[in-house]
C-alpha cells in the first residue's frame, strides 16, 4: 500500500514493510500510518491516519470517527467530511476515506483568527484526492514481499510442527510406565529361558511402520500448509485444507493397515446401535468444530489480528484465553460420542451379527479403569485421533487384539447403568447366577482370556478353568501394573496350578505380557517384551493364540510337577480396591503444555509480546474533562492540567483528584521546576510563572507570538518563538529578557542541558547548539527531517522527528547514532536520566541507554500527558491517569 500526494502537504511514500515497522514495540501494526503537519505560524494543523482493514474491523481504527457534526459537501465522491465545532480557539473539521480494505482519517484544525483564510471543503477535498491506494490489500502483495512472507510462514511451520508434535507426546512419555521399562531394559543383559518368547522384534516392526506412516502424514500436512500459503487462503481456508489433508492421510493409513493385517475385526455397533453412534459422532464433530474455530480465532488474535478501540495486548490476552478454553473443550469433545457408545453397548450384539465363536474375557471389576498409553492409533476411531485420545483402558487394548479372532464378551459390573463404550460387550448377570452362567458360556467359547488378579472370584475362575479342561484355550494377561502387584498376581496363578513361581517370571530387563499353557510344551509359555505397551500386548496375544492353535491336543498340559498350593495375599470378595492411576493421567498436562505454552509462545515467536500490566494505581476523571498536561518532577502527588486551564493535584494513594487553581487562558506549554509552574498561553504568546501550591502569579511576560518550547536551567527560562525565529532567555525569578538569539530557521523546541542550549530548526533539518553564556551559535548538527522536539536522554540531546518516526540520540564525537523507532506520530516522548519513554499505540516503552527495553501495557487512548514523578511514570489515557512503576 503506497500513499502519495502532489503539492503541500507532502505525504511521504510509505510501504507496509518499510523501516517504520522497526518501532519500539517489536509488534508494529504494519498497516497503520499517520502524519501531522503544522504551519510555521500554527494557523493550520492537518493530521492524516491510514489503517489497513483486517477482517471486519480496522486496526486501531475509529468506527465513530467523523460521525458527529454538520456535513460538508466535497467536490468529489472521495469520502465524507463534517464540521465538528470549535473549542480552545480553533475550528475543527474531519473527513473519512474508504477504498477497498483501507481507511483514511483526516483531521483539520484551524485557528479561529485564521478561519476566514481557509476553505475547509476545498482543503479536505484536496487531501482526500491526494491519498491514493496504489495496491489494495484485497489484491496479492508484490511477488517479492509475498515470497518473503510465505518463506517466513513456512519456516515457522517447519519449526513449530515438530516442536508441537514433541509437546503432544511429551506428557504421555513422562507419565507412561512403559517408557521407563524400556529404558531400564536397555541397561540390563537379558537372558531368556527356553519357555519364554520375546516379541520385541514384532513390536519394533509395528512401531517402525507406525513411525513411517506418521512421518508420511506429517510430510503431507506440511505440503498442505505450503499449498495454503501459495494460494493465500486465509486462516480458516488454510485450516480447512489442513483438516482435509489430515483426514485423507488418516483414511489411507487405515486402508493400508487393514489390508496388511488381513484379519476380521468385530463390529460392535450394528443395527439400531449405529444410530446412537451416528448421533454421538455428529455432536462430537460439532463440539470439535466449535473448539477448532475458537482456537483459530484465538490464534489469529494472539498473532496480531486486532479489534477497533482495543489495545493489541488486550486482544492478545483474549486470544490466549480463547485458545486455552478451546483446548479444554477439545479435550472434552469426545464426551457426546463416549456417552452414545455406552448407550449402544448396553446390549450384546445379536447372534447373527457375528457367526464366529465368542471369546470370554474374565477380569476383576476393579481393573476396568486401568489405562495405558496408546501408540498404535489405527486401533482408535477417527474422532478419537482428532481429539488426541492417546490413552486407552487395558481392556480396550486386549479386546481390540482378541476381536481379530472373535467377538469379545465380558460380565458387566453389578450396578453399572451404562457399560464402557469401547472394549468387550457386556452381559449382565446377577450375583446368584454368575458362576453357573460363566461356566456355561466358557464351554462354547473359542478362547478364554483372563486379566490376572488375586481376588476370590478370580481364584475360583482359575480353578474352574483347569477343572473343566479349558486351560489349553486360555490366555492369562498380565496387566500393566507396578512390578510388586504383577508379582503377587503371577504368584497366585502359579500357586493355584502348582507350577514353580520362577518359571512364570522372566529375567531382568523383560516384562511378562501373556501366559499360556500349550499341551505340547514342557513348561508354561510366557510372552515377554522390553516394555508392556499396547503394541507388545498386540504381538503377545497374537503369538500366544497361534501357539495354542498349533499345539497337539493329545499332549499333556505343562503343569502337575508340583502339588497346588493355597495362594497367599488373596483379596476377599468385595474388598478389592481399584488402583490409583489418576497420577499418571496426563490430560491436565496436555492442556497446560500444548495449549498454554504454545499459545503464550505465539506472540513471542511472531515478534510480539503478551505484555505486563504493571500499573501501580489509577485515578478516573470526570469524562467532561480532558487531560492536557502532566508536569514532570511535581512530586508524589503530580500536578495535572485539565482542559488546558484547571490545575489539579492527583493523589494515587487515595485515588482522588483535588482542584488547585486555574489559568486565565488555555495553556500551550507548561513545565515544573523548584515549586514553580512556568507556562505559555496558547493564543497570545504570554509566558507566566506561578506558585505551584497557591497558583499565585509571580510574573507575566507577553512575547507577542506563540511559544513552542520551554526549558529551565541555571535560574533561566529559555523560550523558543518559531514565528520570530528567536530563542529568548528570561530570568526565572522576574521574567526579564536577559539574552536573545536570532536563528536562520524556525525553532520548534528548546532544551537547556549543561553549558549549552539546544534548538531544533524544523524547516532546516538541523539542531543548533547555543553557548549558554554568550548565547552565540556554537555548532550545528544535521538531523532527520523536520525535527520538532529535543529532550535529554542519558545526558545527551535527543531529537524527535515526527516525519521519520524516530528519536535520535546524538552522541558527540561519534558517527554512529542511537536510533529509536516510534510507533505514533503524536505519541509522547520524554527523556529522563538514562531512560527514554515513548508512547506506542497501546504500550509505553522505556529504553535504557545500554539498549535494555521495558514495556508497560497501556489502554491505547492517549492525550498530551506523560511525566516522571516521585512515584513512577504517570500516563494520561482518555479520562484516566495511571501510575506505572519502573
Amino acid at each position: 500500500m503506497v500513499l502519495y500526494s502532489e503539492g503541500p502537504p507532502q505525504v511521504q511514500a510509505f510501504t507496509s514493510n518499510s523501516a517504520m515497522a522497526q518501532d519500539l514495540r517489536a509488534a508494529v501494526v504494519t498497516g497503520a500510518w499517520e502524519r501531522t503537519w503544522v504551519t510555521l505560524d500554527d494557523s493550520v494543523e492537518v493530521q492524516i491516519r491510514v489503517y489497513e482493514v483486517r477482517r471486519a474491523a480496522s486496526t486501531y481504527g475509529q468506527t465513530d470517527h467523523c460521525t458527529q457534526g454538520d456535513e460538508l459537501s466535497l467536490s468529489s465522491d472521495a469520502g465524507r467530511a463534517r464540521y465538528e465545532g470549535s473549542g480552545n480557539g480553533r475550528e475543527r473539521y474531519c473527513a473519512n476515506l474508504s477504498a477497498g480494505r483501507t481507511r483514511a482519517y483526516v483531521d483539520l484544525s484551524v485557528r479561529a483568527a485564521h478561519s476566514s483564510q481557509v476553505n475547509p471543503q476545498q482543503a479536505l477535498s484536496g487531501l482526500l484526492d491526494a491519498i491514493q491506494v496504489n495496491t489494495s490489500p484485497d489484491e496479492p502483495p508484490p511477488d517479492v514481499y509475498g515470497s518473503q512472507q510465505r518463506a517466513a510462514i513456512l519456516a515457522a511451520w517447519i519449526v513449530a510442527v515438530p516442536f508441537g508434535a514433541l509437546l503432544s507426546v511429551l506428557p504421555a512419555l513422562v507419565f507412561d510406565r512403559a517408557t521407563y521399562q524400556r529404558a531400564i531394559s536397555h541397561l540390563c543383559r537379558r537372558r531368556l529361558r527356553g519357555h519364554q518368547v520375546d516379541v520385541t522384534k514384532d513390536v519394533s516392526a509395528a512401531a517402525a511402520k507406525s513411525r513411517a506412516i506418521g512421518a508420511a502424514r506429517l510430510a503431507a500436512l506440511l505440503w498442505a500448509v505450503r499449498l495454503t500459503e501459495e494460494l493465500w487462503l486465509g486462516v480458516f481456508g488454510s485450516l480447512a485444507v489442513v483438516v482435509v489433508a489430515y483426514l485423507a492421510t488418516l483414511f489411507v493409513e487405515r486402508h493400508l493397515v487393514n489390508r496388511q493385517a488381513g484379519r476380521n475385526v468385530t463390529t460392535a455397533f450394528t443395527g439400531r446401535r449405529v444410530w446412537w453412534i451416528a448421533t454421538g459422532a455428529a455432536l462430537t464433530i460439532l463440539v470439535m468444530a466449535g473448539a477448532t474455530w475458537l482456537w483459530a480465532a484465538g490464534a489469529a488474535m494472539s498473532a496480531g489480528v486486532t479489534a477497533p478501540g482495543l489495545p493489541d495486548w488486550q486482544v492478545r490476552r483474549t486470544g490466549v484465553i480463547m485458545q486455552c478454553i478451546a483446548g479444554a473443550i477439545l479435550l472434552g469433545s469426545l464426551l457426546p460420542l463416549a456417552l452414545a457408545r455406552r448407550i449402544a453397548m448396553r446390549r450384546a450384539p445379536a447372534p447373527e451379527d457375528d457367526t464366529r465363536p465368542p471369546i470370554l474375557l474374565l477380569r476383576s471389576f476393579v481393573d476396568d479403569k486401568l489405562r495405558m498409553r496408546s501408540r498404535r492409533l489405527d486401533r482408535s476411531g477417527v474422532l478419537d485421533q482428532l481429539a488426541l485420545r492417546r490413552r486407552e483402558r487395558f481392556e480396550e487394548v486386549a479386546a481390540a487384539a482378541l476381536s481379530k479372532i472373535g467377538p469379545v464378551i465380558a460380565v458387566g459390573t453389578p450396578g453399572q447403568a451404562l457399560p464402557p463404550g469401547l472394549g468387550a460387550v457386556r452381559i449382565q448377570l446377577s450375583h446368584e447366577e454368575w458362576q453357573d452362567k460363566v461356566t456355561e458360556i466358557a464351554e462354547h467359547t473359542a478362547f478364554l482370556a483372563m486379566t490376572l488378579g488375586r481376588t476370590e472370584s478370580l481364584v475360583w475362575e482359575i480353578r474352574q478353568i483347569h477343572a473343566r479342561g479349558q486351560l489349553d484355550k486360555t490366555l492369562f494377561l498380565v496387566p500393566p501394573l507396578p512390578r510388586s502387584e504383577r508379582a503377587l498376581r503371577i504368584n497366585t496363578l502359579a500357586d493355584v496350578y502348582g507350577v514353580p513361581r520362577e518359571s512364570l517370571w522372566p529375567s531382568a530387563g523383560s516384562v511378562p505380557l501373556v501366559i499360556a499353557f500349550p499341551r505340547d510344551h514342557d513348561e508354561p509359555l510366557v510372552l515377554v517384551a522390553r516394555a508392556a505397551d499396547d503394541l507388545a500386548y498386540d504381538a503377545g496375544i497374537h503369538q500366544a493364540v497361534a501357539t495354542l492353535l498349533r499345539a497337539d491336543v493329545s499332549a499333556p498340559l505343562p503343569i502337575g510337577h508340583a502339588a497346588p498350593r493355597e495362594p497367599t495375599d488373596v483379596i476377599p470378595m468385595g474388598m478389592a480396591k481399584p488402583h490409583k492411576t489418576w497420577k499418571r493421567e496426563p490430560w491436565a498436562w496436555y492442556l497446560i503444555v500444548n495449549v498454554g505454552v504454545l499459545s503464550l509462545a505465539i506472540p513471542f515467536v511472531l515478534g510480539g509480546t503478551v505484555g505486563v500490566q504493571a500499573d501501580v494505581a489509577a485515578v478516573e476523571l470526570n469524562p467532561d474533562y480532558s487531560i492536557t498536561h502532566v508536569l514532570s518532577g511535581s512530586g508524589n502527588q503530580p500536578l495535572v492540567i485539565l482542559n488546558g486551564i484547571h490545575a489539579t493535584r492527583v493523589n494515587f494513594e487515595d485515588s482522588t483528584i483535588e482542584p488547585a487553581w486555574q489559568f486565565g487562558a488555555p495553556v500551550e506549554e507548561a513545565i515544573f521546576d523548584d515549586g514553580t509552574v512556568y507556562s505559555a498561553l496558547r493564543d497570545d504568546g504570554t509566558v507566566q510563572a506561578r506558585d505551584a501550591d497557591s497558583g499565585v502569579v509571580r510574573w507575566t511576560r507577553s512575547l507577542g507570538d506563540r511559544v513552542r518550547g520551554l526549558s529551565v536551567a541555571n535560574e533561566t527560562l529559555y523560550v523558543s518563538l518559531p514565528g520570530e525565529r528567536k530563542v529568548l532567555a528570561l530570568a526565572a525569578g522576574s521574567g526579564e529578557v536577559t539574552q536573545e538569539a536570532e536563528l536562520k530557521g524556525h525553532p520548534w523546541d528548546v532544551l537547556a542541558l549543561g553549558k549549552f542550549v539546544y534548538v531544533p530548526l524544523i524547516d532546516r533539518n538541523e539542531l543548533v547548539e547555543l553557548d549558554g553564556r554568550s548565547f552565540e551559535v556554537d555548532g550545528r548538527i544535521h538531523t532527520d527531517r523536520a525535527p520538532s522536539e529535543v529532550t535529554s536522554w542519558g545526558g545527551t540531546p535527543t531529537v524527535i522527528s515526527r516525519a521519520d518516526h524516530v528519536a535520535v540520540r546524538l552522541l558527540p564525537g561519534e558517527e554512529t547514532l542511537q536510533v529509536v523507532w516510534l510507533a505514533r506520530t503524536q505519541g509522547e516522548v520524554l527523556g529522563i536520566g538514562p531512560l527514554l519513554l515513548a508512547e506506542g499505540h497501546d504500550r509505553l516503552t522505556a529504553v535504557h541507554v545500554d539498549g535494555r527495553i521495558q514495556r508497560l501495557n497501556t489502554l491505547g487512548g492517549h492525550d498530551d500527558g506523560l511525566a516522571i514523578t516521585g512515584g513512577g511514570v504517570v500516563v494520561a489515557e482518555d479520562s484516566m491517569l495511571r501510575l506505572f512503576g519502573l
